[in-house]
């Protein structure tokens, strides 16, 4: 096993044409990548949730700090808990998907690049 980050693995890019432009720019310009963002959710707890935690206030919803995307909170639904995220991060659109009207007890958030839940950037 490599002991390379997952985050710096190329060799699924090697022969791009795109990946060799951004290499040999790189590479013929001395430049040094520093990626702050991978540390974050390394962190403990994971910084990313944290920072959720606090902008949504759901820290008591937590199921485990192991598991930091699973909540159990008071019911509501599925509208209104569309309608919370909306408000609580300022964003224009959510979309939802199922009746609207149907009761919403346990949630799950993934964030980030975690959000694929597949480990592999290449994938």
């Amino acid at each position: 096993m490599s002991s390379v980050p997952r985050g710096n693995a190329t060799d699924w890019l090697k022969n791009t044409p795109v990946y060799l432009e951004k290499k040999k720019l790189i590479e013929s310009h001395g430049i040094a990548i520093w990626r702050y963002h991978d540390s974050m959710p390394m962190a403990q707890p994971d910084g990313i949730y944290a920072g959720l935690w606090k902008e949504i206030g759901w820290e008591r919803y937590l199921v485990s700090k192991d598991n930091p995307w699973i909540y159990e909170i008071p019911e509501t639904t599925l509208a209104d808990l569309a309608r919370f995220f909306k408000e609580k991060l300022s964003v224009g659109v959510v979309r939802i998907v199922g009746n609207p009207d149907m009761k919403v007890s346990r949630v799950g958030i993934l964030v980030g690049g975690g959000s694929l839940g597949l480990g592999r950037e290449e994938i």
